[in-house]
């Protein structure tokens, strides 16, 4: 089959579609949840489209049973409001609701629980996935985590898992012989699914992480990359480098030899210099990002910096080159980012303006 792999924005936004299907149904939601989500609904048409086939879906599969009053209700409110809609109005929760507890097949998702929620998602997966697996037409297999502050969790096409740390971009090529990601900026973790015939190669920069069946992070910060693993061993090597050959314990800075690595270990390297750096770390400090900390040791300032900026709502920017040089070590909330930047001071020679 020629078709390109199901996008992980797709995979995303279906299940991002799904949660808002699933909360707005419920009785807790407000007349806040309604406008977020109507904010959600109008700006992206891929958005719409997500929310559309969901609600189709279900439609299909007797979870839904009436869905004109919420047509009728977009239809009139496009028109009243134009593309300004961003406003809560009661009345839209409220046709959202009864299609969930009208007809005969009538879903209260109160009763049913998140165990159904998930397996009418898992079930909807797999038809997505083979709809986007049988398209023909070229497309850029491009996905970013939604949101500033959100990280988003999505299954690949093979059973890998991939977690998403905010504004971070990257790009699938499945093919029959290979599974590649490339990672194009900020920071993923993978839970690969074993398959020794079909390795699992991520493209960071100019390096290249090839791995059979394990876990590992990856961090792209300016022109570092910074490699971890957590489980299982991971071959490491330049674009140009041996890919099949036997490991290097320690190649030459700038070298494209192979570097095996355990659990527990991690390898940084600069495109710039082409220094590359092998040691032994906690490998819960690595992923900690997941749960909004970020842990550094000897971190160039500028790096952190580049990070912060993906998790907060305002950039920060480094006007002198030396002080990006400045190495951090520490951890960054990303729930007290204001704080930290506020604390610098006290540990740089460096003035905060705001």
């Amino acid at each position: 089959m020629s078709g390109s792999a199901p996008l992980v924005s797709d995979i995303a936004r279906m299940q991002e579609a799904m949660e808002w299907l699933q909360h707005l149904g419920s009785e807790d939601s407000t007349d806040h949840d309604v406008a977020e989500w109507l904010s959600w609904y109008e700006t992206d048409a891929h958005n719409r489209q997500a929310f559309d086939e969901m609600r189709d879906f279900w439609l299909q599969t007797g979870r839904l049973t009436e869905v004109a009053g919420f047509d009728a209700w977009c239809a009139a409110e496009r028109q009243r409001m134009g593309a300004q809609v961003r406003r809560p109005v009661r009345s839209v929760w409220s046709v959202l609701r009864r299609t969930w507890h009208t007809g005969e097949h009538a879903w209260s998702w109160r009763r049913a629980g998140v165990t159904a929620a998930a397996a009418v998602l898992s079930l909807f997966m797999g038809v997505v996935s083979v709809r986007l697996w049988s398209e023909r037409q070229p497309r850029t297999p491009t996905v970013s985590a939604a949101g500033v502050s959100m990280v988003r969790h999505a299954q690949l096409p093979d059973g890998s898992a991939v977690d998403l740390a905010p504004d971070s971009v990257l790009a699938i090529e499945f093919t029959p012989g290979e599974r590649t990601i490339d990672l194009q900026r900020g920071e993923a973790f993978f839970s690969v699914a074993p398959n020794r015939s079909r390795p699992f190669i991520v493209k960071a920069l100019g390096l290249r992480v090839r791995a059979l069946g394990t876990e590992f992070n990856v961090r792209q910060s300016l022109s570092r990359v910074t490699v971890t693993v957590t489980e299982g061993i991971v071959d490491v090597y330049g674009e140009a480098g041996n890919k099949s050959g036997s490991s290097s314990a320690s190649p030459a800075p700038g070298g494209n030899g192979l570097l095996r690595l355990s659990a527990g270990n991690q390898v940084v390297w600069d495109e710039r210099t082409g220094e590359r750096t092998v040691r032994a770390t906690e490998p819960e400090r690595a992923v900690a990002w997941r749960t909004g900390r970020l842990e550094y040791i000897d971190e160039p300032l500028a790096a952190v910096v580049s990070d912060v900026n993906r998790y907060g709502s305002r950039q920060i920017d480094i006007r002198e080159t030396d002080v990006g040089r400045l190495t951090y070590t520490g951890t960054v909330f990303t729930g007290m980012l204001d704080e930290w930047l506020q604390a610098l001071p006290s540990e740089f020679p460096v003035r905060v303006i705001t």
